[in-house]
């Protein structure tokens, strides 16, 4: 199969190494010198699932070095505030048959490929695994929290959901089927809405905020917030009520990755521009709209930028 990674950052590369190395024709589209390191001397990878060396990928920086739009599939890991661009990019280099999957944090991704590219050819993915880069061409697999959800959020594609679904298991990336992709989704937005701005403004891992009373409270602040969202909303979620959820964040979303640390951590003390406004910004535009209270998370996204613009 013809793959292309539209932002072969940590994860992208690592999912993308582990398809190739099961023979198919990857393409890596990002940013040197990770780019340069990977098409020079191949991809490492690095971790828990092992050491791999992989060869043979097509690292590209640009798109217009393309000129067959013959892909099978496109993974989309861009961070959320790209994939506007990534959309528009996409659609010149893909054929009637091409799928598109977007397996990237925050809500409103796969809705916003839809809007460019067509229902008839999106999925959607939850990955909650821990991935970093170490330096150019070395990936590293920190944490597994869960397999990889697989889905058709517009549940006209789920023959072809199931297919990428088998793709990522015949390489030895554990993911399954589901036809509640958006519960999955939201899950983890939940996830990331309570863990990752405190990860980042305290610089702590995860753990460390499941240990004190005070980020515990403004965890269960910031879920309540988010709960009472989706139910104006009429999402559905796992969690008829909010303290199984809360039981259920704490024994069993939150111990998995005690020890990661957050992209948005990560990214922060790089100097990175920061994913806030797809995760507890979007709570905030929501919650408005439904005329629900959401000050912790809109406190949250402050000091979050706050910091970004430092």
């Amino acid at each position: 199969m013809k793959i292309l990674v539209y932002g072969a950052g940590a994860l992208g590369s690592t999912i993308g190494g582990f398809l190739a190395q099961e023979g198919n024709e990857l393409t890596f589209l990002g940013r040197d010198p990770h780019i340069a390191e990977i098409t020079k001397n191949g991809l490492r990878i690095e971790g828990i699932w092992g050491e791999h060396r992989i060869a043979g990928i097509k690292g590209i920086t640009g798109l217009s070095g393309i000129s067959q739009p013959d892909f099978d599939l496109v993974l989309v890991t861009v961070k959320s505030f790209d994939t506007e661009q990534a959309a528009r990019d996409i659609a010149e280099h893909i054929n009637a048959n091409s799928l598109v999957i977007s397996l990237q944090n925050g809500y409103g991704n796969y809705q916003t490929l839809a809007n460019v590219l067509g229902r008839d050819r999106v999925l959607a993915g939850r990955v909650i695994i821990g991935f970093r880069i170490n330096r150019p061409g070395y990936t590293e697999v920190t944490v597994f929290a869960d397999k990889i959800a697989v889905g058709s959020p517009y549940q006209n594609l789920d023959t072809q959901a199931r297919k990428v679904a088998d793709l990522f298991n015949d390489a030895n990336l554990p993911t399954f089927y589901t036809d509640e992709i958006d519960a999955y989704i939201w899950a983890k937005i939940i996830y990331n809405c309570a863990l990752n701005p405190l990860s980042a403004i305290l610089r702590v891992a995860y753990g460390r905020l499941g240990e004190q009373p005070e980020t515990v409270a403004l965890m269960d602040r910031v879920m309540t917030e988010i709960f009472s969202v989706t139910k104006r909303m009429g999402v559905k979620l796992f969690w008829d009520n909010l303290e199984t959820l809360k039981k259920a964040f704490y024994e069993e979303m939150l111990p998995p990755t005690a020890s990661h640390n957050s992209s948005m951590y990560q990214d922060l003390a790089r100097g990175k521009r920061l994913e806030i406004d797809a995760l507890n910004g979007a709570i905030v535009v929501l919650g408005k709209q439904c005329c629900v209270d959401v000050t912790v998370n809109e406190t949250l996204v402050n000091l979050i930028k706050f910091l970004e613009s430092r």
